[in-house]
């Protein structure tokens, strides 16, 4: 199965209940597409609800998607409800850090900034999952916690945006 680096922690390991694989492509219905195609997946979507099911379509298709749920429904006798699976969703804490007078500065080259999420990530070591990019939209780097740890989570975003903001004063 493809998803992104938005994916949920929680779900990836219910798939490895499963056996089953979640290859995490970049952002986007084109990356989770690509993906599926070169890796042989019939499956993939993103959290936003974007839902790929090779064998129909290669985008992702709302409508398309629930048909075959219906489908599903009406082969088993079952409610949507008994056939959705069970898994504990990771507590997902995304904040998009503005980049100071707009820039369009990628502060992961800044060896501070760097520094920080390197401490976040030993932070979360065993317990959770960091992702950190630059927001393909809009002058913010996005940062997204995965952990039950609420308390470590507002710390290591704290950590993050306190490191941009010095090292965005520094540079100018």
């Amino acid at each position: 199965m493809v998803g992104t680096p938005f994916s949920n922690l929680g779900f990836e390991r219910f798939l490895g209940t499963l056996h089953l694989d979640l290859l995490r492509a970049p952002v986007g219905d084109r990356h989770v597409s690509q993906w599926m195609r070169s890796h042989g997946c019939n499956i993939g979507g993103e959290p936003s609800g974007h839902i790929i099911l090779r064998n129909h379509s290669e985008t992702g298709d709302g409508l398309a998607s629930a048909l075959q749920a219906l489908a599903v429904m009406a082969r088993t006798g079952s409610p949507l409800s008994g056939l959705l699976p069970r898994y504990e969703a990771v507590p997902q804490h995304l904040s998009g850090i503005s980049l100071p007078n707009g820039r369009n500065v990628d502060p992961l080259v800044i060896p501070s900034v760097r520094a920080a999420v390197a401490e976040a990530e030993r932070r979360l070591q065993g317990k959770g999952r960091l992702v950190v990019r630059m927001s393909g939209t809009e002058p913010l780097l996005r940062v997204l916690v995965e952990t039950s740890d609420e308390p470590a989570a507002r710390d290591i975003i704290d950590l993050i945006s306190a490191e941009v903001a010095t090292a965005s004063r520094n540079a100018a």
